[in-house]
């Protein structure tokens, strides 16, 4: 955590006249909030909510990495048995 006297919070300030990551943050938590998810309706990117957040440098990555296919998954375990 940072103190008040140094960090991002006087850097902004500073260099913006805001401490602009508090307003972006509490305007994205307004944003979510208005998309009303539950635990029936989960947040979805890009279907009931669209994030205004990007990757460094543009990039996207999937928040969870996705599920190894069944085939990957034999091969893995085959590969495991192949020094018996």
């Amino acid at each position: 955590m940072q103190s008040e006297s140094d960090g991002l919070k006087n850097n902004e300030i500073a260099k913006y006249c805001e401490y602009r990551t508090k307003r972006l943050v509490l305007t994205e938590d307004d944003r979510l909030a208005a998309s009303g998810p539950t635990l029936d309706n989960p947040l979805v990117n890009g279907v009931n909510y669209t994030s205004t957040l990007t990757s460094p440098l543009g990039a996207t990555a999937p928040a969870t990495p996705p599920a190894p296919t069944a085939a990957a998954a034999r091969a893995r375990s085959q590969d495991g048995l192949a020094h018996l």
